[in-house]
């Protein structure tokens, strides 16, 4: 029953070493193994993540820029794009990417972790953030 939905399994080692599991279906797009469908998944959670965080305006609160901003969607937009058109992508490509845009992150969500300076303030004095 296995064979049926995985032809072949390929193991190669990639140009910088790192052994990769490419698994070859049926030309319909199913039969993945799960840990490629998690990857994959992984990565669509992540942008999706991050997109729901900036552009909720109670979440950012005016830690970050107008560039931030840009920065952090045009990111998950280029994932997309490669989730989009990519075809025939390894389980390490997948965690790659993903790995990718978490360091285009760090940055950003280090300043979102950082409370900002008038709430810091605001809480030393006792008095109501306004909003």
């Amino acid at each position: 029953m296995i064979a049926r939905f995985f032809s072949v399994a390929l193991f190669s080692v990639q140009t910088h070493r790192r052994l990769s599991l490419r698994a070859c279906g049926p030309p319909s797009g199913k039969g993945h193994p799960p840990q490629l469908r998690e990857a994959k998944q992984n990565l669509r959670n992540l942008i999706l993540q991050i997109q729901t965080t900036i552009t909720d305006p109670e979440k950012v609160q005016g830690r970050l820029n107008k560039e931030d901003k840009n920065i952090s969607l045009k990111a998950c937009q280029a994932k997309s794009d490669w989730l989009e058109n990519t075809k025939e992508a390894t389980m390490q490509d997948f965690v790659e990417q993903k790995q990718l845009l978490e360091d285009i992150m760090l940055p950003i969500f280090t300043k979102l972790a950082t409370p900002r300076v008038q709430d810091s303030v605001n809480k030393k004095m006792g008095t109501p953030l306004e909003h």
